[in-house]
């Protein structure tokens, strides 16, 4: 994911539809998620606003001529995306998309990336005459109930305001006890010293480890290469052997497939 100084959300949902379908309180969802992401970017944690929202708008006013790619970078860079889902699957693209709609492509780019990122609003009216039926949208309708990860299901915009604040809530607190319980199991491994190595290192390092593996006593009735490390380290990174080694006849290293596989690497 692209590096932020903030907690990146994405609001995703159809622009002109309105939520609820039929009522004199229905609002545009675009309405919607603009004050959304007003209300969740000036909130703030220790005196400090943590959030950044993207939404479409964004991406419409944008000098981009494919506001497609826009919404695809953005839900996969995003560390919380959050639909607002009403069942309708929004506008098709071009070539292979062509059979897929803004909302469902936004949606498995995200998911592909992260799905614990992921939430869904569930605001789909299902037994609303007004709710979208044609064959397209019901196939962005029966991946989302196949997935199954639904959350609140508000009835009115002051429900939804309560419930994307809590999504986000929720989902911040959650990615950051991962974040925590990941860190706990790489605590120890020389991630920085390993970045400052080449690449040349790095393969070296790998193969001397694989190496030092495959040797040990007992691994292959004996060890691959027997218990002498010593000999078997010495053997690594030779392109061809010219006379037998210690302990260890030619056929058997020349036949060994494993032995084949670090060449290969040494190379």
């Amino acid at each position: 994911m692209a590096k932020s100084s903030k907690v990146r959300v994405m609001i995703s949902s159809r622009c002109n539809d309105t939520f609820p379908l039929r009522g004199k309180d229905r609002v545009r969802l675009t309405d919607l998620r603009t004050a959304f992401k007003n209300d969740i970017e000036n909130s703030e944690i220790l005196g400090n606003r943590i959030y950044e929202v993207w939404i479409h708008e964004e991406a419409a006013a944008s000098a981009e001529r494919d506001s497609w790619e826009k919404c695809m970078r953005e839900a996969r860079d995003c560390d919380i995306f959050l639909m607002l889902y009403n069942g309708n699957t929004g506008w098709k693209g071009r070539g292979e998309f062509t059979s897929v709609g803004i909302c469902d492509a936004e949606f498995q780019t995200a998911y592909a990336a992260a799905p614990s990122k992921v939430m869904v609003v569930d605001i789909f009216e299902r037994d609303s005459p007004s709710a979208p039926s044609e064959a397209y949208h019901r196939t962005f309708q029966d991946r989302l109930e196949r997935e199954n990860i639904f959350g609140a299901r508000p009835t009115s915009p002051v429900d939804l305001k309560e419930a994307v604040r809590h999504a986000v809530v929720t989902r911040t607190i959650e990615l950051t006890q991962k974040g925590v319980l990941s860190s706990r199991q790489g605590r120890g491994a020389p991630a920085l010293y390993w970045k400052r190595l080449s690449y040349a290192d790095r393969r070296d390092r790998m193969i001397d480890s694989a190496v030092s593996a495959l040797a040990r006593p007992g691994r292959f009735r004996g060890g691959l290469f027997g218990s002498r490390s010593t000999a078997s380290r010495s053997c690594a990174g030779r392109p061809r052997f010219r006379m037998p080694f210690p302990c260890q006849r030619r056929e058997r290293w020349l036949a060994n497939p494993i032995y084949a596989t670090i060449l290969m690497l040494r190379r």
